[in-house]
């Protein structure tokens, strides 16, 4: 799907049915004839459209003729947890494209936004990847929620708590490898004459490049506190499991010493006070009190 967008003077996005200069130009899933109707009227590198609609695309920064090919990674919902989808945004001498595999749901709010201003389609690419950092900082935010939750019942811990955990953790490094592999394309890019003229957009861009090191930080702390949970939670299960161990071992002992005593007077053999009246008394008494006995010294020294 192809979709031209510019701005009215109410400051919101309309859609156009031709190309205009200073338009934002929505490519979402393209059919084979879509980027190669792309490619013909705009002058583009089809290999990078299709790039930009691999799942496994890596941020990057590539430069053909006039036009910049800016390849990002976004983060979206999924199934109650986060991933990392790619994104191409072309800065084209008359537009800025979009291209992505799906809808995404940050541009689908992009285009319902309200009071939107930019003077030249660098500013405008800008406003994109503000809103990218925007959504890496809401969908960290949410982790570290969710993982502040998981710690209200810690001392009565599961294994889907510990499943939990490993996700966020995955999730966290894969928004770190984005981020990161962003922000070193935005440092080649600041740098680039060709596209960023105006004093002002080299602030900008250099805010963006400073924003995305934050980002950085942001997640390392996050993938941190992550780890830092998990491994507390893998440290009280494995005390659990000592505990239980140490409790059944004990237990074990204590009636261990019955067993013997009995088994040696249930031996067909002449054993002392067999004849005794009170014979089984005195046996009973006896494996009572070092029974009871050895379970005091254990419990004493809490082994059990």
């Amino acid at each position: 799907m192809i979709r031209y967008c510019l701005l009215s003077k109410q400051h919101t996005w309309t859609q156009i049915d031709t190309p205009q200069p200073n338009a934002w130009i929505y490519i979402s899933n393209p059919s084979e004839e879509e980027l190669t109707e792309l490619t013909n009227s705009f002058h583009l590198e089809y290999g990078h459209l299709k790039d930009a609609l691999d799942v496994n695309e890596v941020p990057r920064f590539e430069e053909e003729d006039n036009c910049a090919y800016l390849y990002t990674r976004i983060p979206i919902a999924q199934n109650n947890l986060f991933t990392t989808l790619p994104i191409l945004f072309i800065l084209h001498p008359t537009a800025v494209f979009s291209v992505s595999k799906t809808k995404l749901d940050i541009l689908e709010n992009f285009y319902a936004k309200n009071n939107i201003s930019y003077t030249n389609l660098t500013e405008l690419f800008i406003l994109f990847f503000n809103e990218i950092i925007t959504h890496y900082n809401n969908a960290i935010s949410k982790i570290d929620k969710q993982t502040i939750s998981t710690t209200i019942n810690i001392d009565r811990i599961e294994n889907r708590d510990i499943v939990t955990l490993v996700l966020y953790e995955q999730v966290l490094n894969e928004f770190l490898n984005a981020v990161v592999q962003t922000n070193a394309f935005l440092k080649v890019f600041i740098s680039n004459k060709r596209f960023i003229k105006k004093k002002s957009d080299y602030d900008r861009i250099e805010d963006l490049f400073l924003a995305t090191g934050q980002l950085i930080e942001l997640s390392k702390s996050s993938l941190s506190q992550v780890k830092n949970i998990r491994e507390a939670y893998s440290a009280i299960m494995t005390n659990n499991l000592n505990r239980v161990i140490k409790f059944f071992t004990a237990l074990t002992i204590v009636f261990t010493i019955p067993m013997i005593i009995a088994s040696l007077y249930g031996m067909n053999v002449t054993l002392p006070f067999q004849n005794h009246p009170y014979a089984f008394i005195g046996v009973l008494m006896v494996i009572l009190f070092l029974s009871f006995g050895v379970f005091y010294i254990f419990f004493r020294r809490r082994w059990l």
